[in-house]
């Protein structure tokens, strides 16, 4: 654990202020889910509301979570510090007002905010990129882990990019004929960059928070061309209409999956810790889902399934895959941070408390048992267009989301923080 902050790391506010909005906006959607969890029963995913309540949970839950964690993770894994981190710190305020008027835009589905904000959230996100790309630049580490993390970049700057060229569309009629193609490869590059990431730092992560060591890495190529590999044939296949380029792609993108859950596997059995935390089993759990979704989408594309069923599939992945990941991760990386700034300069010296006393982890099973049993029961309502299990699914999603929230506020104690996140600036 020692090994997620370095004397190169950034000042405590930059990462911190990203996880704080992330948790804040998993509170609001959690809301924002109860409150359309009708809609989500009946099959409407391209309902301003629904298309509101997605990006709530990409962008201002995924997306800043993910944002502050990188900041944060590169130093220790690429031995850089991060380049910027003045413009950083000023790119947070912009990032957040973007995704509140988008959010805002998108429910009343209003063009000219959506133009505006959006072309603010597009903006931040490649200062965002570009802050992470241009810091990666010297360092001497390589392979796939670096591999992984730069092309997730570059799936954000086109993935937004194509964001931004749907909204043009709006105006521009010259675009709208290509709708349809530029939703699906915004859609699949977004969903792109949170593998990538996901894949890259799980080669870290993984093995600092289980002590494992002599575990084999020769899968970790094909695993990442795999994918790669996947992505750019299923990008392909939409463009191209053609249906066994997609199926190809999604082939490939499940033997990646298949492969990184080898890799996990070994990762828990080289471990040298005993005990598997109930956040980081979950964590493999999440990779399952994730082979399972691409092997679905191979199912769906050959079986030319409805949209309800499309609809269904994307809830899973962001939930079943990118949201399980982030919660299991930073039931470690934020008591670790909080721990470090408020202790850190104590150990040794005065009695404080051990980073395992901020948070309880083994009370944290109840709250993935609830997530799973509301994901489940949602992925399954959607595809069948089932209202009362559609609401039922939610109910229990913003349970655990609810008790999720309680861990992190107490491990954040929101009575410290501000001050603490004001004296870095």
């Amino acid at each position: 654990m020692a090994g997620i902050v370095t004397h190169q790391s950034p000042e405590f506010s930059l990462p911190m202020r990203y996880m704080l909005t992330s948790v804040l906006g998993f509170g609001l959607f959690a809301l924002d889910l109860l409150s359309e969890s009708v809609g989500l029963g009946t099959g409407a995913a391209l309902s301003p509301a629904i298309v509101a309540l997605t990006h709530l949970l990409t962008l201002g839950v995924l997306l800043s979570f993910v944002m502050g964690a990188v900041y944060q993770l590169v130093t220790v894994a690429f031995l850089i510090p991060v380049r910027g981190v003045k413009l950083a710190k000023v790119n947070y305020y912009a990032y957040v007002v973007g995704v509140v008027g988008l959010w805002a835009s998108m429910r009343g589905w209003f063009v000219p905010g959506l133009l505006g904000f959006g072309s603010l959230v597009v903006l931040s996100l490649y200062v965002y990129a570009g802050i992470i790309l241009s810091s990666l630049a010297p360092s001497a580490v390589r392979g796939p882990m670096r591999w992984f993390v730069q092309a997730a970049h570059i799936y954000l700057i086109l993935a937004i990019t194509m964001a931004w060229l749907m909204v043009a569309s709006f105006t521009f009629g010259i675009l709208s004929s290509w709708y349809t193609e530029l939703l699906a490869t915004h859609i699949l590059l977004a969903v792109s960059f949170f593998s990538c990431l996901i894949f890259g730092f799980t080669y870290k992560l993984l093995p600092m928070f289980t002590l494992s060591h002599g575990f084999s890495t020769w899968r970790q190529n094909y695993v990442f061309y795999g994918l790669n590999a996947g992505i750019w044939l299923i990008v392909a296949g939409v463009w191209t209409r053609w249906l066994p380029i997609g199926i190809l792609g999604a082939i490939s993108a499940t033997a990646a999956f298949v492969l990184q859950i080898f890799d996990v596997r070994e990762m828990m059995k080289k471990r040298m810790r005993k005990k598997i935390e109930h956040p980081i089993r979950f964590t493999a759990v999440a990779v399952a889902f994730g082979a399972t979704t691409s092997l679905l989408v191979f199912v769906f594309l050959a079986s030319r399934s409805p949209q309800s069923v499309w609809q269904a599939l994307v809830g899973f992945y962001l939930l079943g895959w990118v949201v399980l990941t982030v919660m299991g991760y930073s039931y470690k990386i934020v008591p670790f941070l909080i721990w470090t700034k408020r202790f850190g300069g104590q150990a040794g010296r005065d009695k404080v408390p051990t980073i395992a006393q901020l948070l309880d982890l083994d009370t944290s099973r109840l709250m993935f048992v609830a997530f799973l049993a509301g994901l489940v029961l949602l992925t399954i309502s959607i595809g069948f267009t089932w209202k009362i299990g559609a609401v039922l699914g939610a109910v229990l999603l913003a349970i655990a989301i609810a008790q999720y929230l309680v861990h992190m506020v107490h491990v954040l104690d929101l009575r410290k923080l501000p001050k603490e996140l004001k004296n870095h600036d």
